[in-house]
C-alpha cells in the first residue's frame, strides 16, 4: 500500500483479502483514512467535507465515503461485483456520522412507526420497517429503508444538494447513510468484512494486484 501525492491511499484487492487475519486494522488503516480516489485531488475532497458539514450542521470530518469510490474497487462478497473497479457512473455512498443527527432521525422515525395509522409493520411499508429494525443493531439507518416523512425529505435534499459534480469532476449518484457513533460505522464494516471472508471460504476467488476492469 502507498499513499499519493494527493492522499489517496492506493491499495490492490490482494492487499484487502491479506488484511482480513486483521480486521480491525483493515478498517482503521485503510477502510477510513485517506482521500477518496473518486475525488481527483485532497482540495476537492476537502470541500465537499466543508459543504457537507454546511449543509447537515455536522463537523466536517463526521462524513466517510464507503464502497468502490473509496478504494477504487468494490468489496462487495459475490462474484458480479467483488474487485470490480468503481465505474466513471459509481454511486457515492456517504456515511454521516454523529449522535445528535442520528438520534434525531431516529426519534423522528420511532414516533412515524408508533402511529398505527401509517401502518409501518402492515402492507407495502413492513420490509422496510422490519429492515430498519434489523438495522439498529448497528445504530445505522440506510437511505433505502427510510419512510417518506418530512424530516427524510429534508435530509434527502440535504444530500441531493451537495456539490458532487464540482468536487468529483463528474456528476455521480449520492446516497447517504446515517450512524451513530464511530463504532457504529465500526461493526457495520466488521460485518461487512465477515461477509466478505466468509464468500471467500466458499468460493469467491481471491483479489488480484489490480482491480478487474468493468464494462462500461
Amino acid at each position: 500500500m502507498r499513499i499519493d501525492t494527493e492522499g489517496h491511499l492506493i491499495a490492490s484487492p490482494a492487499e484487502v483479502c491479506q488484511g482480513l487475519v486483521n480486521p480491525q486494522r483493515l478498517i482503521n488503516d485503510v477502510l477510513i483514512p485517506g482521500t477518496p480516489v473518486a475525488f481527483p485531488t485532497y482540495a476537492s475532497y476537502r470541500n465537499f467535507l466543508a459543504a457537507c458539514g454546511d449543509s447537515f450542521g455536522v463537523h466536517p470530518r463526521n462524513f466517510q465515503l464507503r464502497g468502490s469510490t473509496k478504494l477504487g474497487f468494490s468489496i462487495a462478497p459475490n462474484e458480479e461485483s467483488a474487485w470490480r473497479k468503481m465505474r466513471s457512473d459509481s454511486d457515492l455512498d456517504l456515511a454521516i456520522i454523529d449522535p445528535d443527527y442520528y438520534h434525531y432521525l431516529d426519534s423522528e422515525i420511532r414516533k412515524w412507526e408508533r402511529d398505527p395509522a401509517n401502518r409501518a409493520f402492515t402492507g407495502p411499508a413492513f420490509i422496510k420497517s422490519i429492515a430498519r429494525q434489523r438495522q439498529r443493531q448497528f445504530y445505522t439507518y440506510r437511505y433505502f429503508d427510510l419512510p417518506r416523512i418530512g424530516c427524510v425529505q429534508e435530509h434527502n435534499d440535504r444530500t441531493k444538494a451537495l456539490p458532487v459534480e464540482t468536487c468529483c469532476g463528474m456528476p455521480r449518484p449520492i446516497n447517504a447513510f446515517v450512524f451513530r457513533d464511530w463504532w457504529s460505522l465500526h461493526s457495520r464494516w466488521e460485518a461487512d468484512l465477515r461477509d466478505l471472508k466468509k464468500a471467500l471460504a466458499n468460493g469467491l476467488p481471491q483479489g488480484g494486484v489490480q482491480p478487474i476492469e468493468r464494462d462500461e
